[in-house]
């Protein structure tokens, strides 16, 4: 399985994005915070995938689906 964490910066500063299909699986979702929860600073942290479920948040990590997220409905 391949893990992508991406490190942005854009007009709000730094903002880390992880980016999986679905984060449905348990053990999946916790695979893909993993690697944003090692992160210890305060910038924003964002999983992006095409699960349909509202936006939800982990500690801070929010998930929000990534086509919302590329239409600009959420930023």
């Amino acid at each position: 399985m391949m893990c992508m964490l991406e490190k942005s910066i854009h007009k709000k500063g730094t903002v880390y994005f992880q980016v999986a299909l679905t984060v449905q699986d348990e053990n999946t979702l916790l695979r893909e915070l993993r690697p944003l929860q090692a992160i210890r600073d305060h910038y924003p942290k964002i999983i992006l995938t095409m699960d349909e479920e509202p936006e939800e948040q982990y500690e801070g990590i929010r998930r929000i689906n990534a086509r919302d997220w590329l239409l600009g409905i959420v930023d």
